[in-house]
């Protein structure tokens, strides 16, 4: 995974905007307030570039508009980026996302909820519940993470992949136990719950990175344009830091939460301009796991190839033994005395050449008729939303 150092240097602010806009895309996501207020408070505009900033789902939304064209700058979390890295045919062009700057670090922003009004109390309760999460986003892997800790198996409970902004009505509407979320959803949820919202504690085991990402040639053609991005990102969070609350607040209204509810975790929030080994580290540690899922799936591929061969021999069986009792019973009423083969059909002449013979219908299409064809469908492959890897030349 490609982290991107050298910038240019410092400097000051530029007494002249770039005229044309640089597209940034954000995401609707505490994590993401210095984005909000860099764009709020015109900071972008004070380092002399202008920015148009649309905010977005999650990461993956936006690491999907990055590889189109669509954007020049994204905020997202690691695991997109780590799922990316795996899913690319042709690693280090230029084109390819880089990392220009970790902005927060935090326990508490991606949680595990669950309905306590369900009977959930443990981790262990989760056993034959239904689950929800947006599949190719962090919460993912911290999904893996929370099951590995508390030794809940994949089987255990019914997991579906659902968008981040479906799955908060479906966790009121009692179609779903458990979710894995993050703010501002989780303040949203629990102001229309209340009590009956619970959560896991994760900050044990799981810590929430955030970074900024462009392409490899905007930060290798462009470097001063991205120096005066990190610089108004820096004044960004010096602000954050300076007026904390005006900055929750300015959030809780642009994106419709409860203020008090997005309060109760704020000090365990760090936002910070860094590039350092913790990101290394945490990078490395979402590629294993992204390695070891692959490898799962080249299995339960393999599982399922397996089988889809085993019903094509089983079928190229039945076929080649209705083809021998056809043999056989050719043979047998050629055999038969005239007296006793079957009469001509009515309208047959003589001199039409010899009546046709009744043929009785083969195993093959008895096996391959409606009932056993539904109980036996072919194989079913991983849905689109995840792609499978193909072997030896791993994708997500």
């Amino acid at each position: 995974m490609a982290v991107v150092t050298g910038l240019a240097p410092a400097a000051p602010p530029s007494s002249g905007l770039i005229q044309t806009p640089l597209r940034l895309a954000g995401v609707e996501y505490l994590g993401d307030l210095p984005t909000l207020i860099a764009a709020e408070q015109r900071l972008f505009e004070r380092h002399g570039i202008a920015v148009e900033v649309a905010f977005t789902g999650s990461g993956r939304d936006n690491l999907a508009k990055l590889r189109a064209g669509e954007t020049d700058f994204a905020l997202m979390a690691l695991t997109p980026l780590v799922l990316d890295l795996l899913n690319d045919p042709n690693p280090g062009a230029t084109d390819d996302p880089v990392i220009l700057a970790s902005m927060l670090h935090s326990t508490s922003l991606n949680q595990v909820v669950f309905r306590t009004d369900q009977g959930i109390e443990t981790p262990a309760d989760l056993r034959g519940r239904r689950l929800a999460l947006p599949q190719g986003t962090n919460a993912e892997f911290l999904w893996w993470v929370f099951r590995t800790m508390h030794g809940l198996e994949p089987g255990d409970l019914a997991v579906r992949h659902d968008p981040i902004d479906a799955i908060p009505a479906l966790l009121r509407a009692g179609h779903i136990d458990a979710a894995v979320i993050w703010e501002p959803d989780i303040a949203r949820l629990r102001g229309q719950l209340g009590p009956r919202l619970g959560q896991f504690s994760i900050s044990r085991f799981y810590t929430a990175r955030w970074v900024l990402v462009t392409r490899r040639e905007t930060a290798e053609a462009r470097a001063e344009v991205c120096s005066a991005l990190l610089r108004a990102y820096r004044d960004a969070i010096d602000r954050i830091e300076r007026q904390g609350r005006a900055s929750l607040a300015r959030f809780a209204e642009r994106f419709d939460a409860p203020l008090d509810e997005l309060s109760r975790n704020w000090n365990a929030l760090d936002y910070d301009l860094s590039l350092d080994w913790s990101l290394i580290a945490a990078l490395q540690g979402q590629l294993h796991w992204a390695e070891r899922m692959i490898r799962q799936q080249d299995r339960q591929q393999d599982r399922q190839q397996d089988r889809q061969q085993d019903r094509q021999q089983d079928r190229q069986q039945d076929r080649q033994q209705g083809q021998e009792q056809d043999r056989q019973q050719d043979r047998q009423q050629s055999h038969q005395p005239a007296a006793q083969q079957t009469d001509p059909p009515a309208g047959w002449r003589l001199g039409q050449g010899d009546p046709p013979r009744p043929r009785q219908l083969s195993v093959l299409a008895l096996i391959a008729a409606g009932p056993l064809r539904q109980q036996f469908p072919s194989a079913v492959g991983i849905p689109s939303q995840r792609p499978i890897p193909p072997r030896r030349a791993p994708e997500r």
